[in-house]
């Protein structure tokens, strides 16, 4: 006799009619069982998940409770019952970084993470899965629902046990209507719990993510007004310094000190007008968001700024030693990839005393990253100002050392890198600085 009681119709006026069976008069006889036989609670736990036609609803109340049903089989009978007869399997767990490999792998689909195909043939199939607290079931209890008609309920005896047998209890298998249906309802209300823990959680990072853009734009919209307020002034009151001292030269005088005076304040409005250009860059980097990266070449970008920097400094002598693997050095970056290697230039040649300014630059392979380091024999950094480098200002240097604050704003901020500055010799920041940067190598074919 099997589990289930069906009706029967028999031909009385034939001793020898045969035994058929009406299908529009199947009855189930309801039944709750209690089964203390692990191997056959297994058996049953596989069985049902193997016999659902649309629908699992399935409780793990642990991480260890995962890997049990991973390790007999009973993920695997998900996966197949999802992809081959298209049956939507939701399954409600705990979540550690092994869980979550596992999900991976097997391509289901965590909270509102899209799935990860494996293949076209698996495009229809659906795991929903979401993360329950460890205990949210209540008992310490596993509990699998098929199509709302069948449940299994397991008794968690000893959670450090990943055998099976040894973990599990007793449990209790029911096809009762008002049994299964307070199981189904039990379920969906830690299926809606999870969701809204889900969308409360994600809230708060789009709260936190909001309030973090907004003060970083206040601390941004200040960096430019003091930018602009220090160094605007301070050119400003050389212009009118000079213009007061012409204003005091009797008529008579020759007109050396009017020169000179001019020199002066053209090369106060030349200053203005500059750090306006680089303010106006370093705003624009800052607040480009739709910025869209692709492959750029790191020996053109050297060689271009290169170039730039010895034509600003006609009376210096400038080399550049470069140093660099064969083949392509392709970086993920855009049109400013080249502000790194001038600015970088540019405070070199600035800080070196000489007219002779020696140079060096190498690329090397750093894995997922392109380390470039750019070598001077500059005045060089002493150890207490090094971690001051990419601040704003930086002590005398105010506006005029805006151009390392737009080296990390673009190698850190914008294209993800990192930066460090080291003597070129270590020990001795007299001999001159290194600046190293790394920066992503570009995605093949980008």
């Amino acid at each position: 006799m099997t589990n289930d009681e069906v009706g029967l119709q028999m031909d009385d006026s034939d001793p020898n009619a045969s035994v058929s069976i009406d299908p529009n008069k199947v009855a189930i006889t309801p039944r709750i069982d209690i089964i203390s036989d692990h191997v056959k609670i297994r058996s049953k736990f596989l069985e049902l998940v193997e016999s659902a036609e649309k629908e699992i609803s399935i409780v793990f109340p642990t991480q260890a409770s995962f890997q049990r049903e991973e390790i007999i089989g009973v993920n695997d009978a998900l996966d197949r019952s999802a992809r081959e007869r298209r049956v939507h399997v939701r399954l409600l767990t705990p979540v550690d970084d092994y869980i979550k490999n596992k999900i991976s792998v097997r391509g289901w689909k965590l909270s509102s993470e899209p799935p990860i195909r494996k293949n076209e043939e698996d495009s229809s199939y659906s795991v929903m899965v979401r993360e329950i607290d460890v205990g949210s079931s209540g008992a310490k209890i596993t509990f699998v629902i098929v199509d709302g008609s069948k449940s299994l309920i397991m008794e968690l005896k000893d959670n450090s046990k990943l055998q099976f047998e040894k973990a599990i209890g007793f449990a209790t298998y029911s096809n009762s209507k008002p049994t299964v249906s307070s199981y189904q309802t039990f379920f969906e209300k830690l299926w809606h719990e999870s969701e809204l823990r889900e969308s409360e959680m994600l809230a708060r990072q789009e709260l936190a993510s909001s309030l973090a853009r907004e003060e970083k734009a206040m601390r941004q919209a200040k960096l430019l007004q003091d930018i602009i307020a220090h160094d605007i002034v301070n050119y400003n009151q050389i212009i009118k310094l000079h213009i007061e001292l012409l204003g005091d030269l009797p008529s008579s005088e020759d007109g050396g000190e009017l020169k000179t005076g001019l020199r002066t304040m053209m090369s106060a409005v030349d200053g203005s007008t500059s750090l306006l250009e680089r303010v106006r860059k370093l705003g624009k980097i800052l607040t480009d968001k739709g910025m869209k990266l692709s492959s750029k070449s790191i020996p053109d970008s050297i060689g271009s700024s290169f170039s730039l920097i010895a034509k600003a400094n006609p009376s210096k002598k400038i080399r550049n030693e470069l140093s660099s693997p064969g083949g392509l050095i392709q970086v993920s970056a855009d049109d400013f990839l080249d502000e790194i290697f001038t600015n970088l230039y540019s405070n070199s040649v600035r800080y070196t005393d000489s007219d002779e300014v020696n140079l060096a630059t190498t690329v090397e392979d750093a894995g997922e990253f392109w380390l470039i380091r750019v070598s001077d024999q500059g005045r060089g950094i002493p150890d207490e100002a090094k971690y001051r480098v990419f601040e704003r200002y930086s002590g005398s240097a105010r506006g005029n050392g805006l151009g390392m604050s737009i080296v990390h704003a673009l190698v850190v901020e914008r294209y993800g890198g990192k930066i460090k500055v080291r003597d070129r010799l270590e020990g001795d920041y007299t001999k001159g600085t290194s600046v190293e940067v790394w920066l992503p190598k570009a995605a093949a074919g980008s």
